[in-house]
């Protein structure tokens, strides 16, 4: 299995009037390249030949808006998993001091999309098999 991490840094910055058509526009060419980037280094790394799933655990932001980021996350081929049972406290604090860290990155690189709960980013377990990423993303 492959972890998959959006970097910040790599997002488009949201524009101080908000996001816009544009900036979606962008935002999915950015997805796009980045996944057929992976297709082509898959295929230079026959002893990455066993791998047959893609995990990207998503904290894009309250769990308010955690379907609506599903729906995002599905139009590029990933998959939804049932509900994770509650974390427990350590884990919570991990989470949070991620949260922390999440905010500070969005504040430094991209304020624009800094919202007031931030801190409260809920998790999303989001899985593709490399079968889907292939037929989606190869050449």
């Amino acid at each position: 299995m492959i972890d998959l991490h959006l970097w910040n840094e790599h997002i488009p910055a949201i524009p101080k009037d908000g996001a816009s058509v544009s900036w979606a526009r962008q935002w999915q060419h950015c997805m796009d390249v980045s996944f057929r980037e992976l297709v082509r280094f898959l295929a230079r790394r026959p002893d990455l030949d066993d791998l047959s799933v893609l995990r990207a655990v998503t904290a894009f932001g309250a769990r308010e808006r955690s379907a609506g980021n599903m729906m995002l996350m599905q139009r590029y081929g990933f998959e939804p998993t049932a509900d994770v049972k509650s974390a427990v406290l350590p884990e919570r604090a991990r989470r949070l001091a991620d949260n922390v860290l999440m905010t500070l990155m969005v504040l430094a690189h991209n304020p624009a999309a800094l919202r007031s709960d931030s801190l409260s980013r809920g998790r999303t377990f989001l899985f593709m098999s490399r079968r889907v990423l292939e037929a989606r993303y190869g050449t």
